[in-house]
């Protein structure tokens, strides 16, 4: 079974180990390391966190899944801390991996729900 990225601790640990490695501060294998003693998340799951991160800031699609509820975590934080051209960005990769989901028959509705209830708080 999948691990699951629940506490909202290891979510906020993560997002900001995240930001450190997109700005090359850290490696991504450095943060792992540092992020393993932080949360329960096993080495796969942080890389692919840390890569989640980095595609949203770019607004690129990603193929790997995720919670909804990191995903509107995510999507919050980044509107937070670095504003609304940010968090459209990070809304673009978003709905793009929604559209991914869907064209492999793997749908995930609370993806796009998160996206719809966060793009109402920029309209």
């Amino acid at each position: 079974m999948a691990f699951v990225l629940e506490k909202k601790e290891d979510m906020q640990n993560i997002y900001e180990m995240a930001k450190k490695v997109y700005d090359r501060h850290l490696s991504i294998d450095e943060t792992v390391v540092l992020l393993e003693k932080k949360t329960e998340t096993k080495t796969s799951s942080l890389k692919m966190y840390l890569n989640l991160y980095a595609s949203m800031r770019k607004g690129k699609c990603y193929k790997f899944g995720t919670s909804a509820a990191f995903t509107e975590f995510l999507l919050s934080q980044i509107y937070l801390d670095f504003g609304e051209e940010a968090m459209i960005t990070a809304l673009s990769a978003a709905r793009l991996h929604s559209e991914y989901r869907v064209s492999v028959n793997n749908e995930q509705p609370g993806i796009a729900l998160a996206c719809r209830n966060l793009s109402k708080t920029i309209v």
